[in-house]
């Protein structure tokens, strides 16, 4: 797959996503009970209390790697996607609908050895998650968990490099949560790699190695002369969140907006992003949902309200 072909590649899977979660929490937010959790969790003190809860979760996912607990980190795979999964399913579909969906997705992530095939199911816990953690917290908490995430990501890229760890911890487990894509001028070596949850990079690589065939399960095709590239499940739920924040107030519209905007954020990063090197995404995906948040407000106040 090329360059410009992964870059269409992953912005369709995100928009997708995207849209879906809206749709999804949308429905969420029509219960009475969530949109009261959402008031009781609005402050920016929720969203720093949220941005801790992902760094405990992150610090148990490096000491289960280290300490090679695979079986605890697929175990937290299968609990933390199939309950983001039924989320979706059980919101658009009937309970019993919902149930079947959510096995015949989970059964998928967990056995296919078809990374295609993978990148699409992933996108239903995906949608899920933030679908239920934009419902359940308010616009400011979001905003400050945009701002503090992205600062995060930069230190944990650039400077510790704890999230390049991870990243190099999933393919040969089949443990990464987030969309993979062959690449035929590199990517991740598949020999000694794995990838795993939250891992907020973009990767290139230039140099051309050949994958093992233990790593074939988390990337059956990824190409004969290199490895995979990789998105992190953050980068695609942090701004579906953000995004489902703004419906009570702002409406479909101006969410949707909003996708665009971060779908423009990570469009920018992977055409600039150079070969052989991690990027943090969420900082560009931040600006541009913000920025899309403000471009829709003001088509719908300004220009929509003068027609």
């Amino acid at each position: 797959m090329g360059r410009y072909d992964s870059i269409i590649f992953l912005i369709t899977l995100f928009l997708i996503t995207n849209g879906l979660g809206l749709v999804a929490a949308a429905e969420l937010q029509q219960h009475e009970e969530v949109r009261e959790t959402a008031e009781q969790h609005s402050s920016a003190e929720f969203g720093l209390y949220f941005f801790l809860m992902i760094g405990i979760a992150t610090v148990l996912l490096l000491l289960l790697y280290k300490y090679k607990l695979n079986f605890a980190v697929k175990g937290w795979l299968v609990l933390a996607l199939g309950l983001t999964t039924l989320i979706f399913f059980t919101t658009v579909f009937e309970s019993i609908l919902g149930l079947i969906a959510t096995a015949a997705v989970l059964l998928g992530i967990v056995y296919s050895k078809d990374h295609m095939l993978r990148n699409v199911l992933m996108i239903f816990p995906f949608a899920g998650a933030g679908a239920f953690f934009g419902s359940v917290i308010g616009l400011q908490a979001a905003l400050v968990l945009l701002v503090v995430l992205s600062l995060y990501d930069y230190f944990s890229v650039n400077i510790s490099e704890h999230m390049v760890n991870l990243a190099k911890s999933g393919v040969q487990t089949n443990t990464f949560m987030g969309f993979t894509y062959p690449k035929e001028d590199g990517g991740i070596p598949l020999e000694d790699t794995d990838m795993e949850d939250g891992d907020s990079a973009v990767y290139r690589a230039e140099d051309e190695v050949e994958p093992a065939d233990a790593a074939s399960e988390g990337a059956d095709a990824a190409s004969k002369k290199g490895g995979v590239g990789l998105l992190g499940g953050g980068d695609i739920v942090i701004p579906l969140v953000f995004a489902a924040t703004l419906l009570p107030d702002y409406g479909m519209f101006v969410a949707v907006v909003s996708v665009l905007g971060a779908a423009a954020g990570l469009s920018f990063l992977l055409v600039k992003a150079q070969a052989g090197r991690f990027y943090p995404a969420i900082p560009p995906v931040a600006i541009g949902s913000v920025a899309g948040f403000g471009v829709g407000w003001m088509l719908l106040e300004v220009v929509f309200a003068a027609l």
